[in-house]
């Protein structure tokens, strides 16, 4: 099998060829020839990691600004002058985003992060803001991060039993602690822990399908039929489990409680759609988890670097 993911990878670029002559590199800014990057990057192997030392790679070699075409133009800049020109000067032009690829599109079909600009952008965003992101609502939210934690700190006690120069990983237990506060902060209930452990693994099966960023993923009607079957059969089995707890929260000052009210004016006050809303608590998870966990770690290493703090 993985002697044919190679040979796939060698044989499916050579098309792009004749594509990039025909495509021309006019008014562009520098950057690799588009096989060299397939070649770097898209082989069996590479996972989302790979990419900070790659882009760093290619800055050195073509500047604070370089692009590379792979079946739409990619544009990089590592400049603060230049990205204040493109983003706040020149915004009106650069405001917009391309289509999401095949994972995205499997899990977050109707995310924030994958829905284009426009008014429904702008009434997902506002919605998630002052439901789930305000500081009034984040003060409500006090007894559910008080259990999160006192929680966390039973689970270290227990597993560090009566040896306390045991040596733990802490990891496990901050995201356990995370990920209660965020379900609870997404569907306004207390879960029982079987239930918790199940969403959670879907959630950790989630990011890992984004992270691993599979070679075939420029082209997903080549993807990989097996893994591209495990990953819809996760999606189905979320909604599954998601759609339940969404109904339930009605009326209760949570994020999807606040999903089940909205409205979209701009088509008739229509309500979101079972998917829209098991898209956008999916979203609202997996984007709060591992930045959280990591933002944890690295404040927890800083301090065992400077204990004077």
């Amino acid at each position: 099998m993985e002697v044919l993911n190679i040979l796939l990878c060698i044989i499916l670029p050579l098309p792009l060829i004749f594509l990039l002559s025909r495509h021309g590199r006019k008014k562009l800014p520098p950057g690799p020839p588009t096989l060299l990057f397939i070649a770097k990057f898209l082989l069996p192997g590479r996972s989302a990691s790979y990419i900070g030392p790659m882009l760093r790679g290619l800055h050195a070699r073509h500047g604070p600004i370089f692009s590379f075409w792979l079946l739409r133009m990619f544009v990089f800049v590592d400049d603060r002058h230049l990205t204040h020109s493109v983003l706040v000067k020149g915004g009106g032009n650069f405001d917009g985003r391309p289509p999401p690829n095949g994972i995205m599109q499997l899990f977050f079909p109707h995310g924030i992060g994958t829905s284009p600009y426009g008014d429904y952008w702008r009434l997902l965003r506002r919605n998630l803001n002052v439901h789930a992101l305000h500081p009034s609502r984040i003060r409500l939210l006090e007894p559910a991060r008080q259990r999160a934690r006192n929680a966390m700190l039973a689970s270290l006690r227990a597993d560090v039993g009566v040896d306390a120069s045991r040596v733990i990983t802490v990891r496990p237990f901050l995201a356990r602690c995370l990920f209660q506060l965020i379900v609870e902060m997404s569907l306004g209930a207390r879960l029982g822990q079987e239930l918790i452990d199940e969403l959670q693994e879907m959630n950790r099966q989630i990011y890992l399908a984004m992270a691993r960023f599979p070679a075939f993923c420029f082209f997903p009607a080549l993807s990989m039929r097996k893994r591209w079957a495990q990953y819809k059969t996760l999606r189905e089995r979320q909604s599954k489990v998601l759609l339940p707890l969404i109904h339930s929260s009605c009326g209760t000052p949570c994020y999807a409680g606040s999903l089940l009210e909205l409205r979209v004016p701009e088509e008739g006050g229509r309500p979101l759609t079972d998917a829209e809303m098991v898209s956008l608590c999916s979203e609202f998870m997996v984007g709060a988890m591992d930045a959280s966990v990591a933002m944890m770690e690295w404040t927890m290493g800083e301090l065992v670097n400077h204990p004077d703090a």
